[in-house]
């Protein structure tokens, strides 16, 4: 898929700089992976509840919230793409080597609040990659958009697959202390060294070109100029109800990861690398679903598939809670993402048409920071109710989320439409 040339430019991104942005999306997923995988782990090492196990996942959504914006701002205004990807992966895997390195000489608060700022900082790292990324194959793709999009994120559904098939296999077998304990300070170590590769590459491939890939110097649009659109762009009401339906589902879908290793390892006494084969199958179906979702979207809209999808996750997620045996509960759990992580590039792509073309990093950044708030009420919401009721209890609200937003797509336009904002 190499784009096609723009203006007589002496050099335009193809497909290398496009497997490099899936390779830095599937890097900050590794990382995110480590941070759902690694928390029953942390929480039995801790002897945390679940309400704090589950406030390290808000710290990093509140976090992923202010870089949200903060890297919308420097995409759009100032057009430094390139340099919010490098801070992005940087970030990401900086983060997650913090903890990692903390569990070893800290215990106690002094280690919880490490962890958080680590947390935090692979929070933004996630986080901010977005805005960019998705400016960049809006841009030179817009004939395949949502197929393209599917791509990228089935770059982040490897990395979010990749790293609990392997964590599993560490944990269970190689990183065990003499008295049975999982190690997870080292395997939190391991999951943000390929980021700083991809840093790396970043550096000496795509830096040099950066203002090439951006059509030029920054377009001169002044902050004043820059927030007057950017108010104009939240007064699109099919642009903001969309991001509350992409915030639902993701709130459901965060809620899930969550809850999901602690849910095996709790609850149906599951071993380590049961629940990286569970997490990693949950990514495969969205590896094998992605595509198909996107290719349908291209050719019969966003609106039918995206109802489906969510349809399909309400009524597997129930399903799923009366399955008791281990391996049984793991071939559901990969069947629900199959349709969970298909809506995900067509709500993404879906984004895209509804706003022009100036404030696509802006309005990505608006989408994800409704995500992540919505992360940060789901999850500081669980975590008690966890506490109080039980764990199955989350699951049966997570899919009432699900169908709530899956409700709110019969609000939304059949066919995408955009939106002109004079500046």
């Amino acid at each position: 898929m190499a784009a096609s040339a723009e203006n007589g430019k002496a050099w335009v991104p193809g497909n290398g700089a496009f497997a490099l942005l899936c390779a830095g999306h599937g890097v900050t997923h590794f990382v995110f992976a480590a941070t759902i995988m690694l928390l029953p782990y942390i929480r039995q090492d801790g002897g945390l509840s679940y309400t704090e196990a589950a406030s390290l996942g808000t710290v990093y959504y509140v976090a992923a919230f202010i870089a949200n914006f903060v890297s919308g701002y420097w995409v759009d205004a100032v057009g430094k793409r390139v340099m919010v990807q490098l801070v992005s992966v940087l970030m990401a895997g900086g983060g997650v080597i913090m903890a990692g390195l903390a569990g070893y000489v800290m215990d106690g608060f002094s280690l919880f609040i490490v962890l958080a700022i680590g947390w935090a900082f692979s929070g933004m790292g996630n986080q901010a990659w977005h805005p960019a990324a998705f400016s960049y194959l809006a841009k030179y793709y817009d004939d395949r958009r949502s197929f393209v999009f599917s791509i990228h994120v089935v770059a982040a559904n490897v990395g979010d697959a990749i790293f609990p098939l392997i964590a599993g296999f560490l944990l269970g077998h190689v990183f065990v202390s003499v008295a049975g304990k999982e190690m997870w300070e080292p395997v939190a170590i391991f999951a943000g060294i390929p980021c700083l590769l991809v840093g790396t590459i970043l550096i000496v491939y795509l830096a040099p070109r950066d203002r090439a890939i951006i059509g030029g110097p920054p377009k001169g649009m002044s902050t004043k100029s820059y927030f007057e659109g950017y108010a104009q762009l939240l007064k699109n009401k099919n642009a903001m109800l969309l991001a509350l339906v992409a915030g639902l589902r993701n709130a459901s879908q965060t809620a899930l990861l969550y809850f999901l290793p602690l849910y095996m390892v709790d609850v149906i006494v599951s071993g380590p690398v049961l629940v990286g084969i569970a997490l990693t199958l949950l990514q495969v179906g969205g590896m094998l679903g992605a595509p198909i979702a996107g290719y349908v979207a291209d050719c019969k809209g966003q609106r039918p598939v995206v109802f489906v999808c969510l349809t399909l996750t309400t009524v597997i997620l129930v399903a799923a809670l009366f399955v008791k045996e281990p391996t049984h509960f793991v071939a559901v759990i990969a069947l629900m993402g199959f349709a969970l992580y298909a809506v995900r590039p067509v709500v993404q792509s879906w984004m895209m048409d509804l706003v022009p073309e100036e404030f696509r990093g802006s309005a990505t950044s608006v989408m994800f920071g409704v995500q992540s708030a919505m992360n940060v009420i789901f999850l500081s919401v669980a975590g008690p109710i966890a506490d109080a009721y039980s764990l199955v209890t989350v699951f049966y609200i997570i899919a009432g989320v699900v169908l709530i937003a899956n409700m709110l797509t019969f609000a939304l336009p059949k066919n995408s439409t955009r939106i002109t904002v004079t500046l």
